[in-house]
């Protein structure tokens, strides 16, 4: 059978040496012409006919065979991943005029199922038979796509600010069952640090990104709080007491609450402990900040002191020069601290009555 599926044969194809007495004989057949439906046996009655119109018949078998492989043609496709992270193709998916001189049978893939691991190009065999078992073969590539983005799933979520002020969420914090067809897939996240300038309600976007590229957004509320370890400053400035006029005293800044290094700062001088020394009577202003710039508090302190000594001094003169009945009486006695104490020759004794009696005539 030849490439178009016919085959012919003359009487003579099938003649195997019949002859006649009297001259030559002329030789017919039935069937000369076949096609692919006689593929196999077929009988057909050879005619002998002489000279004088003699006629003889006798049948003879024709196997008609086919031995032609299809023409197999391939071609090349590209196949999305559902969002299950499968793929299906066909025999049609490749098949590209595939044909036979009689008929095809069959029409075979080596492979006809994908997954997310066959992502990129895949070699694929096409096996083409026809209905006489002949076969051929070509090989076309299927390139597996996965364009389905990740499903992004977000939750909002409460930090509290760690004793230096800061807090740091992870992705895996935000991520509420993000997933995708091929896969877990990789979580990042715009914001992760925050500090006390960022107290209250934050929004941070989740991007979540499969194995292919393909990513996808979410939202969530990163709320920012400071109950444990509180970013407001409370400070109390307190001096100790400055018992003599014009003295100095120490000024102690004394704070609850803040966050991370302190910095005291009063009458414009700064320093980490809070502790002022040398401090004379006035009205200063004071500050306590952080290096994060919040919390802060600040005001003015007065600085107090004793006030200066100040009393009322009465003389009773002698009564007669040579008397010693002289007497001298302090009262009003103000400022200063604590109880008071007198001296009438200059601070060589004292005493703490407030009357000098038996005096004689003289300075005092």
């Amino acid at each position: 059978m030849d490439a178009s599926g016919n085959v012919t044969i003359a009487p003579a194809d099938i003649d195997n040496g019949s002859g006649d007495n009297c001259g030559t004989v002329t030789l017919s057949a039935a069937l000369t012409t076949f096609n692919c439906a006689n593929v196999g046996d077929n009988t057909v009655a050879l005619t002998v006919t002489d000279e004088n119109g003699g006629i003889k018949t006798c049948n003879a078998t024709v196997t008609v065979e086919d031995n032609i492989a299809p023409t197999v043609v391939c071609q090349h496709t590209t196949v999305l991943l559902d969002a299950f992270g499968n793929a299906t193709i066909t025999a049609d998916d490749i098949d590209n005029g595939s044909a036979d001189n009689c008929a095809i049978a069959t029409r075979v893939l080596s492979k006809t199922d994908f997954t997310c691991a066959d992502a990129g190009t895949n070699n694929v065999t096409l096996t083409v038979t026809d209905v006489n078992g002949n076969s051929e073969s070509c090989s076309a590539i299927v390139t597996i796509e996965d364009i389905e983005n990740p499903a992004a799933v977000c939750q909002n979520i409460t930090v509290q600010l760690d004793a230096s002020g800061n807090a740091t969420i992870t992705a895996a914090q935000i991520d509420n069952g993000s997933y995708d067809n091929c896969g877990i897939p990789s979580l990042a996240l715009d914001i992760t640090s925050f500090d006390c300038t960022k107290l209250g309600t934050n929004t941070v976007t989740l991007t979540v990104t499969d194995g292919n590229g393909n990513s996808h957004s979410c939202a969530a509320i990163v709320t920012v709080k400071d109950d444990v370890n509180p970013v407001t400053i409370t400070a109390t400035p307190t001096q100790t007491s400055i018992d003599c006029y014009g003295g100095d005293a120490t000024v102690t800044i004394a704070v609850t609450g803040g966050v991370g290094t302190l910095t005291y700062t009063f009458d414009g001088v700064p320093n980490n402990s809070g502790i002022f020394n040398n401090i004379v009577a006035g009205t200063y202003n004071w500050s306590v900040t952080n290096s994060l710039g919040c919390g802060n508090a600040s005001g003015t302190f007065v600085v107090q002191q004793a006030g200066d000594l100040s009393a009322t001094v009465a003389l009773t003169d002698v009564t007669c020069s040579s008397g010693s009945d002289g007497t001298i009486t302090v009262t009003n006695s103000s400022g200063g601290s604590g109880n008071y104490e007198y001296s009438n020759n200059g601070g060589i004794s004292w005493q703490s009555s407030n009357i000098f009696s038996g005096l004689i005539p003289g300075n005092v």
